[in-house]
């Protein structure tokens, strides 16, 4: 009985995955406009104007409204072409094409290293493949180009979980909802800190002694 509920527990953490670490059905189709690029002082000066809005948020449906707009601005790419590449790596991957997806967003990355959606959407993949350290290392890398990458830092949240670090995955998902607070991971968390699994050596050791 255990057994299987820890297969159902890993199963939604899968779903949810899906959902908010690469964010398909916000990211995708939001805004069909390809030609559209930011450089990154453009970039930065939009997000910041958004991530202001977002912690100002008064109701879950402006948190959503804003929330898809930082989508659609992490999307867009620092030139027509990458922002292409990015749609094309998203329409591979909706079909399960996660070969020709990876071998996009490898080719992103190495034109654009800076960018760091193309990273994240390729933590997804890592993270859909069974490769979690791999996903986590991608994280690690969106996490250095953009500090207030919420959807980022849920994603290392939910991989986590499905490794059994609760106290890390707590930590990092109370990072990002401190950046969005209307985050629908922030039901994982509990009521208070204090419901948090205790520390132990193996969780430490398992994260490498670094403070994911």
């Amino acid at each position: 009985m255990a057994r299987a509920g820890n297969l159902l527990f890993s199963l939604a953490l899968t779903l949810l995955a899906l959902l908010f670490l690469s964010n398909p059905s916000r990211a995708a189709g939001m805004d069909d406009d390809t030609s559209r690029h930011l450089s990154a002082s453009e970039r930065r000066t939009e997000l910041s104007r958004l991530y202001d809005e977002l912690k100002g948020a008064r109701s879950e449906t402006e948190g959503r409204r804003i929330e898809n707009l930082i989508w659609q601005a992490w999307m867009v790419g620092p030139t027509a072409e990458i922002s292409q590449m990015m749609q094309e790596a998203l329409t591979a991957r909706r079909v399960a094409d996660y070969d020709k997806a990876t071998a996009i967003l490898d080719d992103v990355i190495a034109r654009a290293p800076d960018y760091a959606e193309a990273w994240n959407q390729r933590a997804t993949l890592r993270f859909l493949e069974g490769d979690l350290d791999g996903s986590l290392e991608d994280i690690d890398r969106v996490m250095e180009l953009e500090p207030k990458h919420f959807a980022a830092l849920s994603g290392r949240g939910l991989i986590l979980l499905h490794q059994g670090r609760t106290r890390l995955a707590h930590k990092a998902l109370r990072e990002a909802v401190a950046i969005n607070p209307w985050l629908k991971e922030r039901a994982l968390l509990p009521a208070t800190p204090d419901g948090d699994a205790p520390a132990d050596e193996e969780e430490e050791d398992a994260a490498g002694g670094r403070d994911i």
